[in-house]
Parts: structure tokens; sequence; C-alpha cells
């Protein structure tokens, strides 16, 4: 599914605003792991395929029946896929489509940021 309901962002000031509002202004303890071997470059279209592993604290406001939302906190973890496409100098992305597959529930044995290329490979594919 698509990780914003927006889904895509194309240019520079969309994209800002994204990550702006969105991953600095709800997420914190925020952990990364690229899985370079999964990605894809075509530098002739400037564009690639990325995926990564993250884990991090979102705040959100949880809405309960007849009662002012509340602020609260859940641990997140996912596996996301982004196409990006650069701008013609190759220095910034133009472009942004992501997607990601997460689990909050504790039964589901999440590959950790520090497991191998292979045990990703099962766990996530």
């Amino acid at each position: 599914r698509a990780f914003d309901r927006a889904g895509t962002f194309r240019g520079r000031r969309a994209i800002r605003d994204y990550w702006k509002t969105q991953i600095v202004g709800k997420q914190s303890n925020i952990r990364f792991r690229h899985v370079a071997n999964d990605m894809v470059l075509d530098a002739g279209q400037r564009r690639a395929v990325v995926k990564w592993l993250a884990e991090f604290r979102s705040r959100r406001l949880e809405e309960h029946r007849g009662r002012e939302a509340a602020p609260c906190e859940k641990e997140v973890r996912f596996v996301q896929v982004a196409i990006l496409q650069f701008s013609p100098d190759a220095c910034r992305i133009c472009y942004l489509e992501e997607y990601a597959q997460s689990r909050s529930d504790q039964r589901y044995a999440w590959p950790p940021l520090d497991a191998t290329d292979q045990q990703l490979r099962a766990m996530i594919r």
C-alpha cells in the first residue's frame, strides 16, 4: 500500500513538505537500514528503486468516542520501497513514490535491522 495517502510527491517542495510533516514532525527514535542489494539504478533514466527497513516511534492523536483526541506514541516497524526520479543534473530527487509493509503486532517475527542479507531475503520476500 502507499505509505502516505497522497502516494506520490512531485517537485522538491512537495517532497520537502512531506518529509517535514510526516517524518520530522511525527517520528522519533528512528533507526534505519538500507537494503543495498535490492537497489536498482537506471542511470540513463535517472531513476532508482530502493528498499529499507525502519523502526521508530510515531506520534499521533488517538480519538476516543465522546472525548477529545489525545496524543499517543506507537512503535512502528516496516519495510519500505520507493521509486525515485532524479533531476537532470542527478543531484536532487524530483519525484518520490513510496510503498510500505508494516507490522506493529508483537507476535510477528520482524527482521532486526542487523539481520544478514540472507535472513532479510528469507523474511521479507
